[in-house]
């Protein structure tokens, strides 16, 4: 049942990109918004045992990347609005997988390689949306923000790194979701801060929905 429910919503997603890349903008505001309703939905629907805190820090996270989705479709196209719910999304998933994280944390080789890689695009993609921006005397509020959300970002990837590895699948799951989250705003934040991106909704809608997805999945195979 499940595979099903994800077939749908790969459909969904793919919907939502050629709406993006035709412009088709009422088609765009009608379906975005059902990407993270259908996981919210999925979730409560797929999951089999008792509610606890992991369960509503997981929902929050969807419930604010919904409000992510929603204020940065063309209806409202409200960036630092969109930007400020993706933190609060992203502080959740932080919350939930340090929550799970591994007692003791032991890195292999393989995680540190990640992390570095993390580390590395936290501190390029800042420096050079700054070095773009700063010349145009932005809103200083703007740059705090860009560095706030960078430093969840990584924290993101932290956390996802460090989590407990049993079962393998989950931890898998989890980890690619969270790197493919990473990739997804770093296209967004290329794409309007430093050049455009030919296709963009490709990488950046493709990438996002796909790091849901594996998050989503990889939460539920620790309950199903």
């Amino acid at each position: 049942m499940i595979k099903k429910f994800i077939i749908v919503y790969i459909i969904l997603s793919i919907s939502v990109i050629v709406a993006q890349l035709v412009h088709a903008d009422a088609i765009e505001n009608t379906l975005k918004p059902m990407l993270m309703m259908s996981l919210f939905g999925g979730y409560l629907y797929f999951k089999k045992d008792s509610f606890n805190i992991n369960d509503y820090l997981y929902l929050a996270a969807v419930f604010f990347s919904f409000l992510g989705d929603t204020y940065l479709m063309p209806i409202f196209d409200h960036f630092i609005a969109g930007l400020a719910s993706f933190l609060i999304a992203h502080i959740s998933y932080i919350i939930l997988f340090l929550r799970d994280r591994a007692k003791p944390i032991q890195l292999n080789s393989t995680q540190i390689t990640i992390l570095l890689l993390s580390l590395l695009v936290f501190l390029a993609l800042p420096s050079l949306i700054l070095w773009k921006l700063i010349p145009q005397n932005p809103d200083y509020f703007l740059i705090i923000a860009i560095l706030l959300y960078s430093t969840a970002l990584f924290s993101l990837m932290l956390t996802a790194v460090i989590r407990e590895q049993a079962p393998k699948t989950n931890y898998q799951f989890i980890l690619a979701g969270s790197g493919l989250f990473l990739l997804s705003d770093s296209f967004l934040a290329i794409n309007k801060f430093v050049v455009a991106l030919p296709y963009s909704p490709l990488w950046v809608i493709t990438t996002y929905t796909a790091a849901q997805g594996l998050i989503f999945y990889g939460i539920l195979k620790k309950k199903i």
